[in-house]
C-alpha cells in the first residue's frame, strides 16, 4: 500500500519524506490518523538505506499518547495544587535546617510585628518565639528528629513583646531525594493566603523544573529499533540502538535479538525476549516494560515487537522498538508524591476543606471536616451540600454558587452548617470554581470553624445590653472621663440629680461642677495621690453644684481604664448622691453639741487597782456583765481573779501608765456566763501617783456592728462595679427574667426559686395585688405608668411572710415591641427604724432636758443608747463618756 493512505500526517505539506533535512533523518511530533479516523500523537523517524540497487526510506513512528496524557495529567495537578493552596486560609513561613528564616507573607510579618524583608535570615525564635524555643520541645528541633509534622498549640511573642495564641503545624520541607531542607511552619490567623501563595510558588517551581526536564528527555527521545526475521534474526538495527551500546553494527546484525549486547548480560531477561518473540511470530502484540543496562547503567525501557504482514496477511517480519521511559517513570513517581504531599497537606491543616460536584455531591473532604461535622465518609457518599447547610443560609449559597458559575473567586463566605448531632457550625472561608475545556466541573472551598466567635459576640452583645438597661435604670451617676479628667460617657439619673443632660455633661470636666475650694481640694487628691500611681477612687467624699446652683454630696468610686498595650485612658466610675446622708451626720453633731453641757461621762464599771496591782475598789453601774461580784476583787492581785488573757495586758499597761503617766487603752474579749463579750479599758494615773484606774466599757455591739460593717465593706468592694440595691426585670406577662443577689438578699427568694413566676402573685400585698395588676395592663400598651420615672416607698412581701417596705424606682424598656420592666428596689427598713428611733430618742433626750439637774443617772443611760445606737450603724459615738463630771 502506499504509505500515505494509512498514515498521512493531518499537517499538510509536512510529509518527512519530502523535508529529510541535511542528516537524512527526522525527529519531529506529528499526528498520524489511525484505521478508525484517531489521531494519534507519534515522534516519526526517517531512515534512507539501500536493499540492493533500490533506495528505501525506512520509518518509525514512536507512540506519545501515554507520554501526552501523562503530560496533561502533570498540568491538572499543578493547576490543581495551585488553585487548592491558593485558597488556603492560614499563615505560613519557612524555615532553613539552621532556624533562620528563609521566607514568609506579610501576614506572618504584621503578625510578628517585624519588617517583612528585614525579617529574612533572622532565627525563628527572634521574631516569633515561644516558651519552648531552644528545647527538646521546640516543633522545628522535633521536626527535624522525628521527620514528621508537628502540631502545637503554643503563645508566641511578637518582637515588641506582646504575646499571641497560635495553632501551630510545623512540617518537614524534603527536596526531589527526600532529604529535609528545611520546615514549613503554618500558624492559625496570620494570613493564610499569603504562605499559600509561597507554597503554590515552591510547587510551581518544582513541577516547572519537572516540566522542563521531561521535555528535554521528551526532545531527545530516540527509541531503538530493530527489523527482525521470524527466527528473531537482527536484519537491520538503527544508529540510535547502536549508539546506546557503543558497539559496531556488525556485532549485532545477523545475531538472535535476546543474544545482542542489549540482554546478553542477564540470562532471565534473554529467556523473556526469547518468549516476547515467541508471541509475536504467532500473531500477538508485545508492549511490555523492562529494565535495561546501558553504558553501565540500568535504565527502564518499553519494549514493543510488533508482527508486520504482508500483502497476502502473513507475518514478513518483526518490527522491535525499545523506548527508555526512566524519566518518565520518575515524573510518575513524583507526580504521585506530590499528590501525596498536597493530600497530607490537607488533612492536617486545621480548616474545614470540601470539593463538590455541579450536582452538590461531595467528592473530596478532609479530616477536619469529618471531625467537626460528625460524618463519616462512607455516609457522605449519599449526601449533598445541601443537606448540610441550614434552610435560611441555601439562598445566599445559591447566589454564592452562580458568582462561581461566572468564574468568580469568593474570598469571603460565611454560612451555617448542620452538624449529624443538630448543632450549628459558623464557618467562614473562600470558594473558588474548578473548570476543564471551559466546562465547570467542581467547586473548592476552605473553611474556618468561627462557631465560638459568634457565640462569643452573641453574649458580649447580650452583656452590653443588660449592662445600657441596668445603668439608664440606676438611681446613682455612672461616667467615664478620659485622661483630662473630662467626661466621655455619662448615664443614670444625671439630670434628676444635677439638672444636667447627658449630652450637656460631655466634654465638662468633673472639677467644672464643683465649688472652687472643693475643686482645688479634690485635684490635689487626684494629682498627688491617684493619677500618679493609677490607684482606683475608693469611698471619695466630694461636694458639686447643680445646674440650678445647689450643693449635694456624692460618694465617687472609680477604676482606672487601660487599652490593649496597656495605656492609660481615664477613669469610670459610679457617684452616689449622699447629700440626705450628711445632712443626717450634720443634725446628730448639733444634737450633740446642744446637750454636750449636759452630758459629761457614761462610765459604769470602775477599777481602782493600787501600787502592786491589786483591787482598792470596784464601781459597777446597773446592768453592767461582771466576770465576778464586786466584792471578789477588793484586796485581790489582777493575775489571781481575771484569765492570763487578760490580766497580762492589764499589767502591762497599768505598768505603761505609771511610768509615763500617759492615757493607755486596751479592747480583750471576756466569756461571762457563757456568752463571748468584748470590753474596752481605759487606764489613767490616779491622783496618788501610784494606783490605776480603769474605766471599762462594754463593746459588744460595737463589736458586732464592725464585724457587720466589715462585711458590708468586703461586699461593696467585691460588687463596686454593680448596682448594690435589688435590680429585678419582668417581662410583658409579669414574670421575672432577671433577679441579683440583692434581691435574693432582700426578698429572701433565691434565683432558682424565683425566675419565670410571676413578681405580683409573690412579693405584692394581697390589699394592692388589684391595683398593681391594672396597672401593669396599662403598663404593656403603653410602657408607661403613674410609677415609671419615679421613685416611691412600696410594700411587699418577704420569702418568710413579713412585710416590708422598700425603696422603687421603676423604667421601661422595649424589647422585641415588647414592654418589659426594670425595677431598682433599696430597702429602707433599717432606715425608717433608725428614723424612727432617732426621733424617740431625740424627743426623750429634749424632754429630759428640762429635769437633767436631779436625773443625771438617767442622762447617763440615754447617752449610752445614742452611741450605741450611732455605732451599730456605722456612725461615730456623739458623747464623750469617759470625762467625769
Amino acid at each position: 500500500h502506499i504509505c500515505h493512505k494509512n498514515i498521512c500526517p493531518t499537517e499538510k505539506g509536512k510529509c518527512p519524506i519530502l523535508d529529510l533535512g541535511e542528516n537524512k533523518i527526522d525527529n519531529a511530533e506529528r499526528i498520524a490518523l489511525g484505521k478508525d479516523g484517531r489521531e494519534i500523537p507519534i515522534l516519526k523517524t526517517v531512515l534512507p538505506i539501500k536493499l540492493g540497487d533500490e533506495e528505501v526510506l525506512i520509518e518509525s513512528f514512536v507512540d506519545l499518547t501515554k507520554q501526552k496524557q501523562m503530560e496533561e495529567e502533570l498540568k491538572r495537578a499543578y493547576k490543581e495544587s495551585e488553585e487548592l493552596l491558593n485558597a488556603a486560609a492560614d499563615g505560613i513561613r519557612i524555615v532553613n535546617k539552621d532556624f533562620t528564616v528563609r521566607a514568609l507573607n506579610s501576614t506572618m510579618a504584621e503578625l510578628a510585628g517585624v519588617d517583612e524583608k528585614k525579617s529574612i535570615g533572622m532565627k525563628c525564635h527572634e521574631m516569633f518565639g515561644s516558651d519552648v524555643c531552644g528545647t527538646n520541645e521546640c516543633s522545628m528541633a522535633r521536626v527535624l528528629r522525628e521527620g514528621k509534622p508537628i502540631h502545637t498549640q503554643s503563645v508566641r511573642r511578637r518582637v515588641n513583646g506582646e504575646k499571641v495564641p497560635c495553632l501551630h503545624v510545623a512540617t518537614p520541607l524534603k527536596d526531589v531525594d527526600g532529604n529535609i531542607i528545611g520546615i514549613i511552619e503554618d500558624f492559625r490567623d496570620i494570613t493564610e493566603q499569603k504562605q499559600l501563595e509561597e507554597e503554590i510558588r515552591r510547587q510551581r517551581d518544582e513541577v516547572e523544573h519537572s516540566r522542563r526536564e521531561l521535555q528535554r528527555y521528551i526532545d531527545n527521545l530516540l527509541t531503538f529499533n530493530a527489523r527482525l526475521n521470524l527466527d528473531g534474526i537482527v536484519e537491520i538495527v538503527n544508529k540510535t540502538a547502536i549508539e546506546a551500546i557503543d558497539v559496531n553494527p556488525e556485532m549485532v546484525i545477523g545475531r538472535h535479538l535476546a543474544d545482542t549486547p542489549w540482554y546478553s548480560y542477564d540470562v532471565e531477561l534473554q529467556d523473556r525476549i526469547r518468549g516476547y518473540i515467541g508471541r509475536a511470530v504467532r500473531g500477538e502484540k508485545i508492549l511490555v516494560e523492562e529494565k535495561m543496562k546501558v553504558k553501565e547503567d540500568f535504565r527502564v525501557y518499553q519494549i514493543s515487537i510488533k508482527p508486520v504482514l504482508n500483502e497476502e496477511g502473513d507475518i514478513e517480519y518483526l518490527i522491535a522498538e525499545g523506548r527508555d521511559i526512566s524519566n518518565l517513570k520518575a515524573i510518575e513517581e513524583k507526580i504521585r508524591e506530590e499528590e501525596e504531599r498536597l493530600r497530607d497537606f490537607l488533612e492536617n491543616i486545621n480548616d474545614l476543606v470540601q470539593i463538590v460536584d455541579p450536582d452538590g455531591r461531595f467528592i473530596y473532604v478532609n479530616n477536619e471536616w469529618l471531625k467537626t461535622l460528625g460524618y463519616t465518609r462512607e455516609e457522605i457518599e449519599h449526601m449533598t451540600v445541601f443537606d448540610i447547610i441550614r434552610e435560611d443560609c441555601r439562598s445566599h449559597c445559591m447566589q454564592v454558587f452562580e458568582r462561581l458559575l461566572r468564574g468568580e473567586s469568593i474570598s469571603k463566605v460565611e454560612t451555617v452548617f448542620i452538624a449529624k448531632d443538630g448543632r450549628e457550625i459558623y464557618v467562614e472561608g473562600r470558594m473558588n470554581a474548578r473548570f476543564e475545556n471551559g466546562k465547570f466541573v467542581s467547586t473548592r472551598g476552605i473553611y474556618r470553624n468561627v462557631s465560638e466567635r459568634k457565640r462569643f459576640e452573641e453574649e458580649l452583645m447580650k452583656l452590653k445590653k443588660r449592662f445600657e438597661d441596668v445603668a439608664f435604670s440606676s438611681n446613682d451617676f455612672i461616667w467615664e472621663v478620659d485622661v483630662n479628667g473630662r467626661y466621655t460617657f455619662v448615664t443614670g439619673k444625671t439630670e434628676e440629680i444635677l439638672g444636667y443632660t447627658s449630652d450637656e455633661l460631655i466634654g465638662k470636666t468633673l472639677f467644672d461642677l464643683m465649688p472652687e475650694d472643693e475643686a482645688e481640694r479634690i485635684s490635689k487628691i487626684f494629682l498627688e495621690e491617684i493619677i500618679p500611681e493609677r490607684k482606683p477612687i475608693v469611698d471619695l467624699e466630694n461636694w458639686n453644684l447643680t445646674k440650678d446652683g445647689r450643693k449635694i454630696c456624692f460618694l465617687t468610686n472609680g477604676v482606672p481604664i487601660f487599652d490593649e498595650n496597656d495605656n492609660f485612658l481615664g477613669y469610670r466610675g459610679v457617684d452616689k448622691d449622699i447629700t440626705h446622708w450628711k445632712k443626717l451626720e450634720q443634725s446628730l453633731r448639733e444634737n450633740e453639741e446642744r446637750h454636750r453641757t449636759v452630758l459629761r461621762s457614761m462610765g459604769v464599771l470602775i477599777f481602782l487597782i493600787d501600787g502592786e496591782d491589786r483591787f482598792k475598789d470596784v464601781y459597777c453601774g446597773p446592768g453592767f456583765p461582771l466576770y465576778r461580784k464586786p466584792e471578789e476583787f477588793i484586796g485581790r492581785r489582777i493575775d489571781e481573779v481575771m484569765p492570763p488573757s487578760v490580766s497580762g495586758p492589764y499589767l502591762q499597761y497599768s505598768l505603761k501608765v505609771r511610768e509615763t503617766g500617759e492615757t493607755h487603752s486596751f479592747e480583750y474579749p471576756l466569756e461571762i456566763n457563757g456568752e463571748s463579750r468584748w470590753f474596752e479599758a481605759i487606764l489613767d494615773l490616779y491622783e496618788d501617783g501610784e494606783s490605776v484606774i480603769a474605766r471599762i466599757r462594754d463593746i459588744t455591739e460595737k463589736k458586732m456592728m464592725e464585724h457587720v460593717v466589715k462585711e458590708k465593706e468586703e461586699l461593696f468592694r467585691t460588687i463596686s462595679d454593680f448596682a448594690y440595691d435589688a435590680i429585678i426585670m419582668i417581662d410583658d406577662n409579669g414574670c421575672i427574667t432577671y433577679w441579683n443577689k440583692a434581691a435574693e438578699r432582700i426578698f429572701g427568694y433565691t434565683r432558682d426559686e424565683i425566675l419565670g413566676r410571676n413578681l405580683h402573685e409573690i412579693l405584692a400585698p394581697l390589699h394592692l395585688y388589684e391595683t398593681f395588676e391594672n396597672a401593669f395592663t396599662l403598663f404593656r400598651e403603653t410602657g408607661d405608668g403613674i410609677a415609671i420615672g419615679k421613685t416611691l416607698e412600696m410594700p411587699f412581701i418577704k420569702k418568710d411572710g413579713t412585710e416590708s417596705v422598700g425603696e422603687l424606682s421603676i423604667s421601661s424598656v422595649k424589647i422585641k415591641d415588647k414592654w418589659h420592666t426594670i425595677g431598682i428596689v433599696r430597702d429602707i427598713r433599717e432606715r425608717k427604724k433608725m428614723e424612727e428611733e432617732l426621733k424617740e430618742k431625740v424627743e426623750e433626750l429634749e424632754n429630759f432636758h428640762k429635769v437633767a439637774v436631779d436625773r443625771e443617772l438617767r442622762m447617763i443611760e440615754l447617752k449610752k443608747e445614742i452611741n450605741e445606737l450611732c455605732e451599730k450603724y456605722g456612725e461615730k459615738p456623739r458623747y464623750n463618756l469617759n470625762v467625769e463630771g
